[in-house]
C-alpha cells in the first residue's frame, strides 16, 4: 500500500503524547480510528491509568460506537504483544482491559453529571437531583411559562397588554423566553428607554407628504399601493378624529418607512417628472432622515419594554429549576463549569484526575464546552478568565472540521472554533491536519473537490463565517463501472409534485439493484435538506417492497394503525359520519377493499353510519363490533374500551405485518402506556382519548430502539443533520424545494469579554409560521442581522459539503436549478441521468413474497396514488371567474374577513367584544382600513339585524356529503354562516370582492356554490331551507335565491 499523504501528521499523533493536538480531519479520514489509536497509545506508553482518560462524543450513538472501536483496538494489541511474548507493556494492557469500565467514554452532559453526582454539595445542588431530557425539560417550561404569564406578569405593570396594543403578537415573546432559557450563559443586554414622540413625526410626514399629495392618483382611479396606503391614511384620520391613537399612527409611520414594498407607477401621477423625483430622491431623503432614525428608536424601546419582563421570567423558571432539583442538560453545563471556575480545591481536583481530555466533533461543540475544557486542563486553577489559561501539555486532543461545522441552530460557534485552534496553537501545542478519505472512491472525491474549490464556497484563507477548503485525497482510486456522480432529473410542476417523482425513479432504481445485482438495502442512504416531504420518499420504497428507516431525530408520530385508530374513535363519537366510516373500514384496522365497500353500499343498500345493523355479512360484522365497542363505553371507562380495542383486533399483530413493522408495533405501545400510565382524566372519556391521541402526535421523540437493527437492515431515509457520520455506497440527495432566506430573529456576539445576544421580535401569523414584519429590535439590529444571515449562509454550504461527502461510490443529485441543492446544478448539467432499470424484468412479485405473476411496479404505485373516491370541494369546477375591476386585498384578506366575522357573530350576545385585540391579530396595518369599512358596513346591514334576532345560529359550519348513489364522490365544503328564522333555515356564504362591473355575472358563477350548500344543508338536517344568499360585504349587498324543496 503507498504511503499516505499525511502518514506523518498521523504519527505524530500516535508518538507525540506530551503535545496538546488540535486536529483538522477532513470528510472520511479515519478520525475515529485516530482518537482510538491515541487512546490505546497513552495506555501503552505513558503508563496511565484508564480512569485519567475522558473521551468526550457528540452523540451517544457515537459514543457506543467509540467504545466498540476502543474495545477491537485494544483486543487486537494485546494478542499482537501475547504473539511477541511476556512484557511489561503487555502486562498494563492487560490490565487496563480488565479496568475498561473505568475510562471515560460518552457524551458531555452525561460527563458532566457524573462530576455533579460525585460533588453536589460544592456545586450547590441537593444530593438527590434529576436530570431533565430535552422533551421533559420542554413541557417543564411551557407549563412554567403559561403559569407565570397568567399569575405574575398580567400584573406586572400590564406588559402583554403594551404588547398586543404596539402590534406584537403574544407567540412572539413566547419565543423570547424560549431563547432566553436555551442561552442561560449569555447576556440581554437592555437600558432603561423612552418612547420618541409619535405625533411629532406623525404630523411631520403628513405635512411633508401634502406637498404631493396632489400629483397622486385618486383611489376611484388605477391606483398604485403607496397613493392607496396614503388616501386610507387620511380616511383613517378623518373617521377617527381625535380618537385616531398612537398605535394606528405608528401602524403607519413602520408602514412607510418600509415603503421599498409599496409601489410607486409613475405614470399614473398627474406629473410623472414629480413622481420620478419623489422615488429616486425625496422620499429616500426624508425617510433616511426622519422615519428610520425614529422608527429605530421606537423599535428598541418597545424591545426594552419587553425583554426585562422575559428575563425576569426566565431567572424564575431557573430558580424553579433548581427548588425541585430537576435540571436541564445545559443546566448540567453551566452548573459544572460555574463550580470548576469559582472554586480551585474542585478544580486542582479534577486536574489531577483526569490527565487526557479527547474531544470528537469539536466543531460543533456548545461554546460553554471550550470554558468547561479550559478549567479542566488549564494550569493556573486560579485564573477565572478561560482565554488567559495555558493548558497542560498533552492534556487536550481536539478533533473537528469546520467544513463539517451544521449545528449553529444548537449554539455551535465557528468563532468560538476558531479561537480554541489559536489557543492551543499559542500556548505551545500542534495544528494537525487529516486529508486523506478511506471512504469514497477517486470519482466521487474528484467532483466534490471540483464543485467545493471555489470562493463561492470556501475561501482559500479562513474568514469570520467560512473555513479554509481542504481538498479530499482519496486513498481508493476504483472507478465504478456506469459512472459515480448522476443527476436526478424530475417532470416540472409543484414540489410535492417533483418530489414524487424522484422517489419514484429512486425505489426503481433501488428495487433493481437489490434484485438484479445483489445490492443490501443499507448500501443506500436517502439525504433531505428538510423533512417536510421525506414522506413521499418512504411511501415510495415501501410501495416497491423496499424495507425503510426513517431516522428523523425529533419526528411527529407518523404511524399509520394510530391514525387509523383516531379515526376509528371519531367515528365512535360522530357515529352518523359516513365518510369516516368508510375510512375506517377501508383502513388497516379492517382492510376491507373499495369493492367490498361498494358491494355493500349498492347491491345491500348499506349504510355506514355507526348503528346496529341487520344484515348478515363481514363489513356488517365489523360495523357491529364498532358498535358494539361504543355502546360499552356508557358502562366502561374509554382506556378500558380502547385496552380491548386492542385485544379483538389484534393490533400488535397487524402491526408486525406492515413494512414498518417494528416502529408500528412501538409506537401502538408507547401510546397505549401514556394513556394507561399518566392517570390523565382524558383518558375516562371518549372526547379525551382524541385528546389524548392529539397530544401524543405532537411529542417530538428520538429514534426508537433498535435503531441498530433497523439501521442495518434498510434504506435509510433522513434529514440532513442526521448523517453526521454516516456513509453509504449510493447516496441521494433529494427534494427540489426552493431555498429560502430566512429572516434572522436571534444573534449572539461573542468576544473577549463575554457574549451578548439579540433578539428581534417578528409577528406570527396565525399558521404559526414567521411574518417577514418586525415589531421591536434592539438598536443596532440591522447589523446584527447582516452577521447572522453571512453565517447562515456559510453553513449552508457547509450543510451541501456534508451532504456530497456521504458517498462511498455513487452519488445522485436532484438536479433542479434554484432550489436547496441549487449551487450544484451546474455541476450536474453533463452528468447522466439516473438509469432507469427495466422494469419487466426487474420489478418482480419478489418484492411482495409472491412467487409468480410479473407486476409493474410504476403503475402500481401510479394505481396506490388514485383514489378510491373522489373527494370534491363545492368550491371546484366553477368555471373561470369573470374579471370584476377587482382592486380587493386578495385571499389573505378574504380568509381574514371571514374570520372577523366569525367572531363578531360568535360575540353578537357577549359584553367581552375584543374588537381591537382580533383586528390586530386577523389584518396588516394596510387592510385594517379597509377591514373596518366593511365591518361597518355590515353592523349597518339587514343581514345583521336577522342574526341578532335568531335563537339559533351556526358559524364556520364543515360538511362531508356523498351527492352520488354509489358513493363514488364525496363532496366537502364550508358553510360561513347558517341562522333559523320561523318559516325555515337560511344559509349565507360572505363575499369580500371588490366589484366594479360585471356584478351579474359575478353572482352565476357564485351561485351553484350557494346552491351546492343549501343542498348540503338539507341533506344533513333534513329540515327545510327558506332563503339563502350571497353577501357581498364591500358593497352591503345581498342575493337571494329561491328555496330548495324538501
Amino acid at each position: 500500500m503507498d504511503i499516505l499523504e499525511d502518514q506523518k501528521q498521523r504519527d505524530l499523533l500516535l508518538n507525540q503524547l506530551d503535545k496538546s493536538f488540535f486536529v483538522e480531519a477532513g470528510a472520511g479520514s479515519g478520525k475515529t480510528t485516530t482518537m482510538v489509536k491515541r487512546m490505546v497509545a497513552l495506555l501503552e506508553l505513558k503508563n496511565v491509568e484508564p480512569s485519567s482518560i475522558v473521551a468526550i462524543t457528540f452523540t451517544n450513538q457515537a459514543s457506543v460506537h467509540m467504545k466498540e472501536k476502543f474495545q477491537e483496538t485494544l483486543e487486537r494489541r494485546i494478542q499482537c504483544l501475547r504473539e511477541r511474548g511476556h512484557s511489561p507493556i503487555l502486562s498494563r494492557l492487560e490490565k487496563a482491559y480488565e479496568d475498561f469500565h473505568l475510562l471515560f467514554i460518552g457524551t458531555v452532559h452525561s460527563f458532566c453529571l457524573n462530576i455533579l453526582k460525585e460533588m453536589p454539595i460544592e456545586a450547590g445542588l441537593d444530593c438527590d437531583f434529576a436530570l431533565m431530557d430535552d422533551e421533559e425539560e420542554l413541557e417543564e417550561r411551557h407549563n412554567f411559562w403559561g403559569y407565570y404569564k397568567h399569575s405574575k406578569l398580567m400584573s406586572d405593570e400590564g406588559v402583554f397588554e403594551q404588547a398586543i396594543e404596539s402590534g406584537i403578537k403574544m407567540e412572539s415573546l413566547d419565543r423570547i423566553f424560549d431563547k432566553v432559557c436555551e442561552n442561560g450563559d449569555v447576556s440581554f443586554e437592555t437600558h432603561e428607554s423612552f418612547p420618541p414622540s409619535v405625533s411629532d413625526i406623525f404630523e411631520e410626514m403628513v405635512t411633508w407628504l401634502e406637498s404631493f399629495r396632489a400629483y397622486m392618483p385618486l383611489p376611484t382611479e388605477r391606483c398604485d399601493t403607496l397613493s392607496l396606503l396614503i388616501h386610507k391614511m387620511e380616511k383613517d384620520r378623518f373617521h377617527y378624529g381625535e380618537r385616531f391613537a398612537d398605535n394606528r399612527k405608528i401602524d403607519y409611520i413602520v408602514q412607510m418607512s418600509g415603503w421599498g414594498k409599496l409601489k410607486v407607477i409613475q405614470k399614473l401621477w398627474t406629473e410623472p417628472k414629480v413622481a420620478k423625483s419623489f422615488v429616486r430622491e425625496k422620499w429616500p431623503e426624508f425617510k433616511e432622515l426622519k422615519l428610520d432614525p425614529w422608527v429605530e428608536k421606537w423599535m428598541d424601546h418597545l424591545y426594552q419594554k419587553c425583554m426585562p419582563w422575559v428575563i425576569k421570567a426566565v431567572h424564575a423558571y431557573t430558580d424553579y429549576r433548581y427548588e425541585i432539583n430537576r435540571l436541564s442538560l445545559t443546566d448540567v453545563l453551566i452548573c459544572t463549569t460555574r463550580m470548576l471556575k469559582n472554586n480551585p480545591s474542585v478544580r486542582n481536583y479534577w486536574k489531577n484526575k483526569i490527565r487526557f481530555l479527547l474531544v470528537d466533533e469539536f466543531q460543533d461543540t456548545d461554546p460553554i464546552q471550550s470554558e468547561l475544557f479550559m478549567y479542566l486542563t488549564g494550569e493556573d486553577i486560579h485564573e477565572k478568565n478561560w482565554r488567559k489559561l495555558s493548558p497542560r501539555q498533552g492534556s487536550l486532543f481536539f478533533v473537528g472540521d469546520p467544513k463539517q461545522s451544521i449545528y449553529r441552530f444548537r449554539r455551535a460557534d465557528i468563532r468560538v472554533y476558531e479561537e480554541m485552534k489559536a489557543l492551543i496553537k499559542r500556548t505551545g501545542g500542534n495544528i494537525c491536519s487529516l486529508t486523506s478519505n478511506f471512504r469514497s472512491i477517486a470519482p466521487v472525491g474528484s467532483w466534490v473537490n471540483d464543485v467545493f474549490d471555489r470562493e463561492s464556497f470556501f475561501p482559500k484563507k479562513t474568514s469570520s463565517y467560512q473555513a479554509q477548503f481542504s481538498p479530499l485525497r482519496c486513498v481508493n482510486q476504483e472507478r465504478l463501472e456506469g459512472g459515480s456522480i448522476f443527476a436526478l432529473r424530475s417532470s416540472k410542476g409543484k414540489a410535492s409534485e417533483k418530489a414524487m417523482d424522484e422517489a419514484l425513479q429512486i425505489a426503481k432504481f433501488i428495487r433493481f439493484e437489490v434484485d438484479q445485482k445483489g445490492s443490501n438495502y443499507s448500501d443506500y442512504l436517502i439525504l433531505s435538506y428538510k423533512t417536510s416531504r421525506l414522506k413521499f420518499y418512504v411511501e415510495a420504497c415501501q410501495s416497491y417492497g423496499i424495507p425503510v428507516f426513517l431516522a428523523v431525530k425529533e419526528r411527529k408520530d407518523t404511524s399509520l394503525l394510530l391514525k387509523d385508530m383516531f379515526r376509528l374513535f371519531q367515528w365512535m363519537l360522530h357515529p352518523d359520519d359516513e365518510f369516516l366510516g368508510y375510512g375506517v373500514l377501508r383502513s388497516a384496522l379492517f382492510a376491507f377493499t373499495d369493492t367490498d365497500l361498494a358491494l355493500y353500499r349498492l347491491k345491500g343498500k348499506g349504510s355506514f353510519c355507526l348503528k346496529k345493523h341487520f344484515l348478515d355479512n363481514n363489513i356488517v360484522a365489523a360495523i357491529d363490533k364498532v358498535f358494539e365497542w361504543k355502546e360499552s363505553l356508557r358502562k366502561r371507562s374509554a382506556v378500558h374500551v380502547l385496552i380491548r380495542v386492542f385485544q379483538d383486533l389484534r393490533l400488535t399483530s397487524i402491526a408486525k405485518t406492515m413494512v414498518q413493522g417494528d416502529f408500528e408495533a412501538n409506537m401502538l405501545s408507547l401510546f397505549l402506556d401514556y394513556c394507561c400510565t399518566k392517570g390523565n382524566p382524558f383518558a375516562e372519556t371518549l372526547s379525551g382519548i382524541l385528546a389524548l391521541f392529539e397530544k401524543f402526535q405532537k411529542i417530538k421523540r428520538k429514534p426508537l430502539h433498535g435503531f441498530e437493527k433497523s439501521f442495518h437492515m434498510a434504506v435509510n431515509i433522513m434529514n440532513l443533520h442526521q448523517a453526521k457520520g454516516l456513509e453509504a455506497k449510493t447516496v441521494f440527495l433529494v427534494d427540489p424545494g426552493k431555498k429560502i432566506k430566512i429572516q434572522p430573529e436571534f444573534y449572539i456576539d461573542r468576544d473577549s469579554d463575554g457574549a451578548n445576544a439579540y433578539m428581534s421580535l417578528l409577528a406570527m401569523s396565525q399558521n404559526q409560521k414567521l411574518n417577514e414584519k418586525i415589531y421591536a429590535e434592539p438598536k443596532g439590529w440591522t447589523g446584527f442581522s447582516e452577521q447572522e444571515l453571512n453565517f447562515q449562509e456559510a453553513e449552508h454550504c457547509r450543510l451541501l459539503y456534508v451532504a456530497a461527502t456521504r458517498a462511498e461510490e455513487r452519488l445522485v443529485v436532484s438536479a433542479q436549478d434554484k432550489t436547496v441543492w441549487g449551487e450544484f446544478f451546474p455541476f450536474l448539467e453533463e452528468q447522466s441521468s439516473l438509469p432507469s432499470p427495466n422494469e419487466e424484468k426487474a420489478f418482480v412479485e419478489k418484492a411482495l413474497k409472491k412467487n409468480e405473476e410479473e407486476i409493474d411496479w410504476g403503475e402500481h404505485l401510479e394505481n396506490m396514488k388514485k383514489p378510491s373516491f373522489m373527494n370534491t370541494e363545492v368550491s371546484q369546477d366553477k368555471g373561470e371567474k369573470p374579471d370584476t375591476g377587482d382592486v380587493g386585498l386578495g385571499v389573505d384578506f378574504g380568509i381574514a374577513m371571514h374570520k372577523m366575522f366569525e367572531k363578531i357573530v360568535e360575540y353578537r350576545d357577549s359584553d367581552d367584544w375584543k374588537y381591537d385585540h382580533y383586528m390586530n391579530d386577523f389584518f396588516d396595518s394596510l387592510d385594517k382600513v379597509e377591514a373596518s369599512e366593511q365591518i361597518a358596513l355590515f353592523f349597518d346591514s339587514s343581514l345583521w339585524e336577522r342574526v341578532k334576532k335568531s335563537e339559533e345560529v351556526y358559524t364556520e359550519v364543515p360538511f362531508s356529503i356523498d351527492h352520488t348513489s354509489d358513493f363514488s364522490t364525496i363532496q366537502t365544503g364550508l358553510i360561513d354562516l347558517v341562522f333559523k328564522e320561523s318559516e325555515g333555515w337560511v344559509v349565507v356564504d360572505y363575499k369580500t370582492d371588490k366589484v366594479s362591473k360585471n356584478f351579474e355575472s359575478l353572482v352565476t358563477f357564485y351561485k351553484p356554490q350557494i346552491l351546492s350548500y343549501k343542498d348540503s344543508w338539507v341533506r344533513m338536517t333534513q329540515e327545510k331551507v327558506k332563503e339563502s344568499l350571497l353577501y357581498f360585504s364591500a358593497h352591503q349587498r345581498e342575493v337571494s335565491f329561491e328555496k330548495i324543496p324538501v
